[in-house]
């Protein structure tokens, strides 16, 4: 999991997971409590490991009769 992490540049406050802006705030604070809600966030999509993400393949392709041709 990404982990958000935070940057201050001229009294602003950037949020960023990733290469993705996720928050701009106007204290150190809001955006310590954004990126806290963002790290739970993530626990919470980690422990959901009930549904398969990616798609399995069949072990073998189906059997093609012919070459498409009448």
């Amino acid at each position: 999991m990404l982990r958000p992490y935070v940057l201050a540049h001229n009294d602003k406050w950037f949020v960023f997971l990733g290469c993705t802006l996720i928050a701009l705030c106007t204290s150190k604070d809001d955006a310590l409590a954004v990126q806290r809600e963002w790290i739970r966030r993530g626990q919470e999509w980690d422990q959901m490991e009930d549904a398969p993400l990616v798609a399995t393949l069949p072990d073998r392709a189906p059997v093609v009769a012919g070459n498409g041709h009448a």
